[in-house]
């Protein structure tokens, strides 16, 4: 036991039991029952909230914490060390925000529609590349303590697998949001990630008889969950919405240590609010879930608006694709800076780290009190909201603008499925439901008369539309 609880202190912040768990937990407890959710016919109407819980609690503040590198002294004299950084993480993110936020306030969906189509496409694209290089990333991390046991081809394996999924989900994407099995080239990529998926797996079963034991369970076990996320996405596109709950926990998880454990030098200013916000997490993230709200209610202005102040409503717009381009950057540890900033502090003893943290002039929070002030702004607001009617009225409001929307196309999705199955009786109620809920969707109305027309026709030789 002793020798346990020293080896335990000797390891680095991803070596340690507890992040792994997480990830299972997450996988799970968020991934697995939302799927299912959205996948067996129900009538729960709670289901979008909980998907939209996901999305925005977890998914939303992964893209804007990754500004918090913003707030270090060291991290910001790198960033303005060369005329090439200086471009990357100064010129180029304001230019990604300005563009996307101005495709709004000249309502180019409508004006320019193929070219907003190729390029969301193209977005799309670098949305499935990121997430699978992070995975494909925090593999390599799960393998570290297997040291030579596995086979020299997995690490190429590894790569050509998480891009091949990626294409994949493309694929699905761009034809309508369904695998299509009567097309040939997603077909035969299926397969061909199948067996190779087979192969990495039947490699790292190999390796654990040939003497890498347990420590081959970890990458096994994460490179089958992540195959699983990635497949119900190549599916159904609708299903990448749970499918990236691995990829925000993961991410809330590699941020934490660089946002409250990097040492900070309080005798310059960005430093000392670092330090503030390093000394208070729940008022970090409460200011984090503040400036998401902000952000998720930018669609629904209601009044009428101008080119100028839409631009201004959607500057975040593009805060996605921000998080996409800085990210590419910030974790290559081939570069001096990186290395010799992130392999301390990711790679060293955690118990070390979080000791030389504790006894550093700005800790990061450790005790309720920390908590204190930042529940009691939060619990101010909520009351001055409640007395004020604002939480029933924002109920009433994400009820119509979200719930019932979400509500209405998951039934839809439901009968269109039992429609194609053929199972027709069962089809009707569903789009009953969903045209009950959004009763101006040709949509549910088209596939609600072919679904009668075909139960008119009677009998079992009527064919499913």
């Amino acid at each position: 036991m002793k020798t346990d609880a020293a080896n335990s202190k000797l390891q680095a912040y991803f070596e340690r039991a507890a992040p792994f768990r997480i990830i299972v937990a997450s996988f799970v407890l968020i991934f697995v029952p939302l799927t299912a959710l959205l996948l067996v016919p129900n009538y729960y109407e709670w289901v979008p909230y909980l998907v939209v819980l996901e999305v925005v609690g977890l998914g939303v503040t992964h893209f804007f914490i990754t500004l918090a590198v913003y707030l270090q002294r060291d991290t910001l004299r790198y960033f303005n060390s060369t005329a090439k950084n200086r471009l990357i993480y100064f010129v180029a993110p304001p230019l990604i925000l300005f563009a996307l936020a101005l495709l709004p306030a000249i309502n180019a969906e409508a004006k320019y529609p193929l070219f907003t189509l190729y390029l969301f496409r193209a977005v799309r694209l670098a949305d499935f590349f990121h997430v699978g290089r992070q995975s494909y990333g925090m593999l390599q991390i799960w393998k570290r303590q297997a040291g030579d046991a596995i086979p020299r081809w997995h690490r190429s394996g590894e790569n050509a697998f998480f891009v091949g999924m990626a294409f994949l989900q493309w694929r699905t994407s761009n034809q309508g949001g369904y695998f299509a099995n009567q097309d040939p080239i997603s077909t035969m990529l299926a397969l061909g990630l199948l067996g190779l998926f087979l192969a990495l797996a039947v490699g790292y079963l190999t390796a654990m008889g040939r003497g890498g034991g347990t420590s081959m369970l970890r990458p096994l076990m994460y490179l089958t969950m992540q195959a699983a996320c990635a497949a119900s996405a190549a599916y159904q596109t609708r299903l990448y919405l749970t499918a990236l709950a691995l990829h925000y926990v993961e991410y809330h998880m590699i941020m934490g240590p660089r946002c409250f454990y990097t040492p900070l030098d309080t005798r310059h200013r960005v430093d000392r609010a670092n330090a503030f916000l390093r000394g208070h997490m729940i008022f970090f993230y409460a200011l984090l879930l503040l400036v998401v709200v902000v952000f998720e209610a930018r669609n629904h202005v209601t009044a009428p608006l101008t080119p100028t102040t839409s631009f201004f409503v959607h500057i975040f717009d593009g805060i996605f694709l921000l998080h996409y381009f800085i990210e590419a950057f910030l974790w290559r540890f081939r570069i001096p800076h990186y290395r010799e900033t992130l392999l301390p502090l990711y790679m060293r003893p955690w118990a070390e780290i979080r000791r030389e943290a504790k006894e550093s002039p700005n800790p990061p929070a450790a005790g309720s009190r920390s908590a204190l002030p930042a529940l009691g702004v939060i619990l101010i607001a909520l009351l001055i909201a409640h007395t004020q009617g604002a939480l029933a009225s924002a109920g009433a409001y994400l009820t119509r603008t979200l719930g019932k929307p979400a509500y209405a196309q998951n039934q839809f999705e439901f009968g269109l499925s039992l429609a194609r199955a053929g199972e027709l009786g069962r089809a009707r109620e569903h789009l009953q439901v969903s045209l009950e809920h959004e009763p101006n969707s040709p949509q549910t109305r088209m596939l609600l008369q072919e679904v009668d027309e075909h139960l008119r026709a009677r009998g079992g030789s009527a064919s499913p539309p």
